[in-house]
């Protein structure tokens, strides 16, 4: 039978080269305390919608009310310990310094707690960021742990050098990333949300891929599955106002009595704690509820930014970086882990 379509061939038997034979230094990447920032408000992680398992707060993402009696308070979401630092936030304090660490390395990448170079530096690097981030400055100290031959990649194990396939699945995914395809999720797993499928408008299915890189005994390999993921085309907040009407609702048939305010919200936050949710700007990254916040809300929540004692609200952050309006400006958020 003929295909009705074209075909992609996708191999397996690919090499990684470098210009000078494949060396790759490994260095480990360590965050000191530093001065802490002069900011006033509470100790609160500052929202960073860029991975699966980050810390933060995001809107619900539409139309709400405000409830009676909710009292509103204004708050920085600030002042983060370096034991406290999740992945992407220490990802975006070495983004930050990314001008001093090309005039050390001139080429690298940074991988969680890993910086990989083709360059060699035996001393051992330290450096205090010159703005406050997360509520503090921080000392960044850089050192040599190890170094591998890409060239030996094919006659090495796996558990002889684990930094290896680190580097080169951190290659895989940043190419994966330039494509067309939306990762979801810190795990590499690529979805093409241009072909999702919409069923009884209610779940829609996007396609995908899920890559990983593995050395065997015949060398190294790139595995690609077919994956798809469903989700939901209800926004969080639709739910939420469901599920308030319908607990109160059953309360009152049962009881004959109205809920009270507490006991409507402690349901909605029964209902999504440790859900999977998906942000609807960016690049759709997913998060973790770990509860609902009824005393915060984008009116009144403000981020601290990279220059120390500067600060910006909810509402003009999503707007200046993800080009987003909030509409209900007094919606509850959800704090992310």
């Amino acid at each position: 039978m003929a295909p009705k379509g074209p075909i992609n061939l996708i191999t397996n038997n690919f090499k990684i080269k470098s210009s000078n034979h494949g060396l790759i230094y490994t260095y480990a990447v360590e965050f000191i305390e530093g001065e802490p920032s002069t900011t006033t408000g509470e100790a609160n992680p500052m929202p960073e919608p860029v991975a699966e398992g980050e810390e933060g707060e995001v809107p619900t993402q539409a139309p709400h009310e405000e409830f009676k009696g909710e009292k509103l308070h204004s708050t920085v979401v600030r002042d983060f310990k370096a034991d406290n630092l999740e992945t992407f936030q220490k990802y975006k304090i070495m983004g930050a310094q990314a001008s001093k660490l090309k005039s050390i390395f001139v080429n690298y990448v940074c991988v969680g707690n890993n910086i990989f170079s083709t360059t060699l530096v035996d001393e051992k690097i330290d450096f205090e960021t010159k703005q406050a981030y997360f509520g503090r400055k921080f000392i960044i100290t850089i050192e040599r742990v190890s170094e591998f031959a890409l060239d030996d990649l094919s006659s090495m194990k796996m558990e002889q050098h684990p930094f290896a396939l680190s580097f080169i699945n951190s290659i895989i995914k940043t190419q994966m990333r330039l494509s067309k395809l939306c990762q979801i999720g810190r795990n590499p797993r690529f979805f093409m949300p241009s072909q999702a499928k919409t069923f009884d408008n209610a779940v829609q299915t996007w396609p995908g891929f899920f890559t990983s890189s593995w050395i065997f005994q015949r060398g190294l390999y790139l595995i690609i599955d077919n994956i798809s993921k469903n989700l939901s085309v209800e926004n969080c907040l639709s739910l939420i106002d469901e599920q308030m009407i319908r607990f109160e609702s059953k309360r009152q048939r049962f009881t004959g009595k109205p809920p009270k305010l507490q006991e409507i919200q402690k349901s909605v936050n029964d209902e999504f704690k440790g859900a999977i949710v998906m942000a609807c700007y960016g690049h759709n990254k997913t998060y973790k509820v770990s509860q609902v916040r009824w005393d915060m809300c984008p009116e009144t929540c403000k981020f601290e930014q990279g220059e120390e004692g500067t600060t910006i609200s909810m509402v003009l952050y999503f707007k200046k970086q993800y080009d987003k309006q909030i509409m209900s400006l007094k919606q509850p958020l959800f704090e992310i882990k």
